[in-house]
């Protein structure tokens, strides 16, 4: 009985686990377009920073 109980929390554990890394992924494919203008946000102050 113990083994089939620790079964389900383990399964529990691996469906939450699951469901985060889902969470993850469509976090980052949604948020790449702020990546992106951050970085170009980054050079071109660096670059007006050093012709300026």
């Amino acid at each position: 009985m113990s083994t089939a109980i620790a079964g389900f929390i383990v399964a529990a554990f691996l469906f939450l686990a699951a469901i985060a890394c889902a969470a993850l992924i469509g976090y980052c494919a949604l948020m790449r377009e702020t990546l992106r203008t951050a970085a170009t946000t980054s050079r071109t102050s660096a670059l007006a920073s050093q012709n300026g």
